[in-house]
């Protein structure tokens, strides 16, 4: 399994569940002494193999997503299951206008354009193989929007 954002919140207790599964796993996150904390942490209760990608999801580098499918291989590693779980929330409630273009970006890049990205790199294994899944975790807020919150709720409306 693949996962996205894994080192807290709903992204690590994932990464738990799976693991007492016996499921391997690939840790896909921003810091890398965040992921390293949470492979010893598993490894230290479940005999699974782990793979970390340190990423950031927020980067404009199109050649991240190039350089994430090198490491996670998946044509020679089985990825049955992509939690795209990776998620970023405005610091507070503001109008649109008063949100700074960063967090624009932010928002778009991690939230939606890392959600099809990261679909668009295992979902070929997926369809040779004949199955998988693809688990988007989205938010309630993309069903009932949040005032002063437009653009995390369109972000987090689930493409399912």
């Amino acid at each position: 399994a693949l996962i996205t954002g894994p080192t807290d919140g709903i992204g690590l207790e994932y990464a738990r569940q799976l693991a007492a599964r016996g499921l391997n796993l690939v840790l896909v996150g921003r810091s890398q002494e965040k992921l390293d904390k949470v492979r010893d942490e598993l490894l230290d209760k479940h005999h699974i193999d782990i793979v970390t990608v340190q990423a950031d999801l927020n980067s404009d580098d199109p050649q991240m997503y190039n350089r994430i499918l090198r490491e996670i291989a998946p044509e020679t590693r089985e990825i049955g299951i992509l939690v795209n779980n990776a998620g970023v929330m405005y610091d507070s409630p503001n109008r649109f206008l008063d949100q700074p273009e960063s967090k624009i970006w932010q928002h778009v890049r991690v939230n939606m354009l890392a959600v099809v990205m990261m679909t668009r790199l295992v979902l070929p294994s997926m369809v040779k193989r004949k199955r998988g899944l693809v688990c988007n975790v989205s938010s309630i807020a993309g069903y009932q929007p949040l005032p002063l919150m437009g653009l995390y709720s369109a972000s987090k409306v689930s493409f399912a």
